[in-house]
């Protein structure tokens, strides 16, 4: 039969071991709260992209905007080309050589 001495003894490791688990409770009471508080934080996230995920474009808003920007991209290239004086250039250039050539055919002519 138990002493009172062993009987005792028995009552400190038990209440040693019953300390150990609940101070490893309290440790998994605040890994619990992180965890949850991260699965907030991913529920948030979800939110989020689903949310985005209704903004995306679809196939005919896609096409929409092509053909926009193409529009937009064909008058830009027009002003541009219009903006240009490349025609009067050119015609300033042909004249040029003109009175060039008349200038040539009139000193060869004349010095013969």
């Amino acid at each position: 039969m138990p002493t009172l001495d062993d009987l005792q003894e028995a009552d400190r490791k038990h209440e040693a071991a019953i300390a150990a688990v609940e101070a490893r409770l309290n440790g998994h009471d605040t890994m619990l709260k992180e965890h949850q508080a991260h699965l907030f934080r991913l529920d948030e996230t979800m939110a989020a992209v689903r949310e985005s995920m209704g903004k995306v474009a679809t196939k005919d808003d896609i096409m929409l905007l092509r053909t926009e920007i193409m529009t937009t991209h064909t008058k830009q290239l027009q002003a541009a080309n219009d903006a240009i004086p490349a025609r009067v250039g050119a015609w300033v250039g042909v004249g040029g050589l003109l009175l060039a050539l008349l200038g040539f055919a009139s000193t060869y002519l004349h010095h013969g």
